[in-house]
């Protein structure tokens, strides 16, 4: 940047700021708030264009983003603030639809000035707010290029700050029926006063817990179906300026009486013919028992399986009949008499012939075209040693194959591998056994890979 534009550009901020004092209320304080504060964005053009760059007062940097809608940049002002303006000083890449939002979390914003008619310049927006993070998010570029901004200040009242959390509230866990108690610990214009709120499990709004004002909040009991994964918070606010600052959500899970199952069993696949295994893992106060059961296909009942009393079950030899069965186990903790119900897992009995044929149906035709003709005249890219790729079928869990010339094996990019006998030496050895194992360790090899 020439010399002279460097001195246009700093006539220019100084402008900016006298513009700005004459546009701002009556007795409103002219400090920016965001100089020097941490900046983030949606996106940069590159490291020469960060977000910091826009909340530097440097006259010669800027923040600019790619080149596509929406994008965002924000401000955390390190605590929650009272401010009355929003200066944006554009580049000429500007936004012609944006939005000044704030927020006390960076979770919820609200909207504190919105246009569709941004004509890029210096943008002075008067405003009512307060909040900790403070963000340009914008929605319609007023040029090809993206959103750039030279500066992004914030006009307010150092004096106006909010209470600053010292110790947030931490999540907690607790058994059905116990209470549990949160806690938050902040510094501010004394005496502090404090407001908890809960939001319900899934949900994003906090309602007022009726007289939960100390910096303390203890529950009542708590059950596990309507308590668990509900979301605790707190506000507190200051005696004198009553600027409020709101801590960070803290998650209550609340646990079963019974045992904690640690592993629960999985969903197994196998051929007719073949055994399939189930395992759980489980902790409690004292020794632990088990009972597995088993529900047929289309049967929402389970029936208790003789003598399955172990961790973990295996069937009989399987049969096409058994495809669809579902089995769980109930863990009972003998020293306190409750129990807990894993979850259910599914017995899939399929022949290998019909589960191929299953899988080709949903192949599209450019699908089956690559998969059988590979890449092989560019390899630029790809992993060391590979003399082909095919690209596999993401939505039906194909990978990507990487293909090398050297004996049957696994290999991956770091030239690790794993070296197998001849296929042509198991196959001359018509032991279909011994052909179905040796397939099923490449399987295995590849999925570790």
């Amino acid at each position: 940047m020439s010399t002279s534009s460097t001195s246009r550009l700093r006539a220019l901020f100084a402008l900016t700021a006298c513009l700005s004092l004459a546009a701002l209320p009556v007795g409103a304080s002219t400090t920016n708030l965001a100089l020097g504060k941490t900046a983030t964005a949606s996106s940069s053009e590159s490291s020469t264009y960060d977000a910091s760059k826009a909340v530097d007062a440097d006259a010669t940097t800027r923040w600019s983003s790619s080149f596509s809608d929406p994008q965002w940049i924000m401000v955390d002002l390190g605590a929650t603030y009272k401010f009355s303006q929003v200066v944006l000083l554009w580049e000429s890449a500007y936004g012609k639809g944006y939005a000044i939002q704030t927020s006390s979390n960076k979770t919820t914003w609200s909207d504190a000035f919105s246009t569709t008619t941004g004509d890029g310049g210096t943008d002075t927006i008067n405003v009512t707010a307060t909040a900790r993070y403070v963000r340009m998010n914008g929605t319609q570029r007023g040029t090809s290029y993206g959103y750039s901004l030279y500066d992004f200040q914030i006009i307010g009242d150092p004096a106006d700050v909010g209470p600053s959390i010292t110790t947030e509230p931490a999540a907690l866990t607790v058994r059905e029926a116990q209470t549990a108690t949160f806690t938050v610990a902040a510094t501010g214009q004394t005496p502090l006063s404090f407001q908890w709120y809960r939001a319900e499990t899934g949900s994003t709004t906090f309602a007022v817990i009726s007289g939960a004002t100390a910096a303390s909040y203890t529950t009542a009991a708590l059950t596990q179906a309507g308590d668990n994964g509900a979301q605790y918070r707190a506000r507190v606010t200051n005696a004198t300026n009553l600027i409020y600052s709101d801590s960070a959500a803290a998650l209550l899970t609340v646990k079963g009486l019974g045992p904690d199952i640690t592993a629960q069993p999985v969903s197994t696949n196998v051929a007719p013919g073949q055994t399939a295994t189930f395992s759980v893992t489980a902790t409690g106060v004292g020794s632990l028992t088990y009972q597995w059961s088993r529900s047929t296909a289309g049967t929402t009942t389970f029936a208790a399986i003789a003598g399955a009393t172990a961790n973990s079950y295996k069937t009989a030899a399987t049969a096409t009949a058994d495809n669809g069965t579902r089995f769980r186990v109930q863990v009972k903790d003998t020293s306190t008499g409750y129990s807990t119900d894993s979850d259910i897992a599914t017995l899939s009995v399929n022949d290998a012939d019909a589960r191929a044929a299953a899988l080709v149906a949903q192949l599209s035709q450019s699908d089956k075209l690559r998969l059988v003709h590979g890449v092989s005249n560019n390899l630029s890219g790809l992993p060391r040693g590979c003399v082909g790729y095919i690209d596999g079928v993401p939505s039906l869990n194909i990978p990507n194959m990487y293909l090398t010339d050297g004996s049957v094996g696994v290999g991956n990019e770091t030239g690790q591998s794993t070296a197998l006998p001849s296929a042509i030496a198991s196959a001359a050895s018509w032991d279909t056994i011994l052909a179905y194992e040796y397939g099923k360790v490449i399987g295995k090899d590849m999925r570790a890979h």
